[in-house]
């Protein structure tokens, strides 16, 4: 395949990525420490590992290749020995054809292609990588395969499988394989910044899927054998009943990963392959989204500004489950808190802790639900009240009332959009009389995935984009493409689109007077009392902040 005389040394300086002294040092440090020469090389600073790389790639043609975007199977790790890995600095990336890919960060090292070659009876194709990617890839992927290989002999047999402990785990040997092996799925969640670890069961396989931005990925999933040992590790360490498989369960536990403290709401669901587990990640020390992060801008910003400035009077933000909606609160409550202000909160969970205000956590088993923690709230003299989620008819009531008597009470609910939300209340049987007197407010949010910005590059504009375009007067086109940053999607973290439902005096009385949601949002809309969420995200697909595509997929009213 390649010139068994041929040098890097000799490569490097026919492209011109170093001189002949660099190279003359670079030798004589080779010597000294009896590395590779491109060790030596990129230690001394002579050049850095990309540009030697890319050089490489350039004069051998071969491909250079992101160690972010592969995903080996674990089959074909168990037939490449960690060592041999590890040795020859290569990782294997797939197998098809009867040609198995890898990705060496040396690929002038002819009796490492040669070995394997002999090893695995097959052709071998050779990319190349940096070094230290390569290593940390083997790092993840022969850690999670040794994980599962340790569960899998000890899941049944060895006591230990199951694991008390809920601090992370060192790589001693006499650690509890189970336990290791969720250590290892939790880690590399936090690392791709997931939002949720699904655990699925099938009938012959155990399906482990991320949730990144708002969209499921699959990951590396273990055996089936170790499917029940896992879970019961899982309902262990959130105090979930282990014997009871039948029913649905709900619990909590906290967890530090890579000095992060994470706090995670546990659920399990019985499906007729197994339990079904579904794990939400909470970082406990994530910093308050300030008031103009959030998304919010124009208009929408300052009427719900305004909404949530008033002293008294009920706001509600709202939209799906996921939508960002606790996120704006607190921004919300940030922006308002001071020393002349008394703040009380009920939530379920607590996510942020904020000074200066009285946080409470619900606790059903206790008694203490939003009802009747709202109820003992109003005697705690109370400037604002923020209640987690407006879900019953009984919390619906009493924060009406309080709104109605002198305070500003601010909550969420689940409906399609800002005017849904009358309706809503109605079905929770406040009046309409009621719903006109103490609504403020209410600003309906989605959450889109934004343009990662290692991807923006020149191209083409989408056709199906052109006519959001068209208004831009200066408008630089841009494409996706491929990113170990965001996972190959071309999309990196979210941001919030939303509509603001500004009740005046008119909408008031449309409201009393029990007009059809469709009228009211009708009339808003003309009156310039709301911009829909559709003409905040297309404002935001005209700036390159997100795409059509991501409208699309919210499901968005026009």
């Amino acid at each position: 395949m390649l010139n068994t005389k041929i040098r890097l040394g000799k490569i490097l300086l026919q492209s011109g990525a170093i001189t002949t002294d660099d190279l003359a040092l670079a030798l004589k440090r080779q010597d000294e420490t009896g590395g590779r020469l491109g060790c030596a090389l990129v230690s001394a600073g002579l050049i850095t590992e990309e540009r030697m790389i890319e050089a490489l790639s350039e004069q051998l043609k071969i491909p250079v290749i992101d160690m972010a975007l592969i995903h080996p199977s674990l089959d074909l790790l168990r037939k490449i020995p960690e060592s041999a890995a590890r040795n020859y600095v290569l990782m294997p990336v797939e197998q098809s054809n009867g040609c198995v890919h890898v990705a060496m960060a040396d690929p002038l090292n002819l009796a490492a292609v040669d070995e394997l070659a002999a090893m695995l009876l097959c052709n071998i194709d050779v990319s190349i990588a940096a070094e230290s990617q390569i290593m940390a890839t083997i790092d993840h992927y022969y850690g999670v395969l040794n994980y599962q290989d340790k569960a899998m002999r000890f899941a049944f047999t060895d006591p230990r499988a199951y694991g008390l402990q809920n601090e992370i785990i060192d790589n001693s040997e006499d650690v509890a394989p189970i336990a290791g092996l969720l250590e290892a799925i939790i880690r590399q969640a936090t690392r791709d910044r997931a939002s949720d670890i699904h655990i699925e069961p099938g009938e012959k396989n155990l399906r482990i899927r991320f949730r990144i931005d708002g969209v499921m990925f699959d990951t590396d999933s273990p055996t089936k054998n170790v499917e029940s040992a896992l879970v019961s590790r899982i309902k262990v360490i959130a105090n979930m009943d282990i014997s009871d498989t039948r029913i649905p369960q709900e619990g909590r536990f906290k967890m530090t990963v890579d000095s992060k403290k994470l706090e995670f709401r546990v659920s399990s669901f019985p499906t007729i392959y197994g339990e079904s587990v579904v794990m939400r990640m909470l970082e406990m020390d994530s910093v308050l989204m300030k008031f103009e992060q959030t998304g919010l801008e124009g208009g929408t910003m300052e009427d719900f500004r305004e909404s949530v400035t008033m002293r008294r009077g009920m706001v509600i933000v709202t939209g799906p489950t996921g939508s960002g909606k606790t996120t704006t609160l607190y921004a919300a409550l940030g922006m308002i808190n001071s020393t002349d202000k008394t703040i009380v909160t009920i939530e379920d969970p607590v996510e942020y802790r904020l000074k200066l205000i009285r946080q409470t956590q619900v606790n059903p088993k206790a008694g203490l639900t939003f009802a009747v923690g709202l109820r003992s709230m109003l005697r705690q003299d109370p400037d604002v009240i923020m209640v987690g989620e407006i879900r019953d008819s009984e919390t619906a009531m009493i924060a009406t009332r309080a709104a109605m008597t002198g305070h500003l009470v601010m909550s969420t609910m689940h409906t399609v959009d800002a005017v849904g939300v009358i309706e809503r209340l109605e079905d929770l049987g406040v009046a309409p009389g009621v719903i006109a007197s103490t609504l403020s407010g209410v600003l309906g949010q989605r959450l889109v995935r934004k343009v990662c910005p290692s991807c923006k590059n020149e191209a083409k504009t989408a056709p199906a984009e052109r006519g959001y375009l068209r208004a831009a007067e200066k408008s630089i086109a841009y494409g996706r493409r491929k990113c170990a940053k965001c996972k190959n999607s071309g999309y990196f973290g979210r941001i919030g689109i939303f509509e603001h439902l500004k009740v005046d005096r008119e909408i008031k009385e449309l409201i009393a007077s029990r007009a059809r949601p469709i009228a009211i949002r009708t009339y808003a809309v003309k009156s310039g009392l709301l911009t829909t969420m559709r003409t905040d995200g297309q404002n935001k697909v005209k700036r390159r902040i997100t795409t059509k595509e991501e409208l699309d997929r919210s499901y968005l009213e026009e």
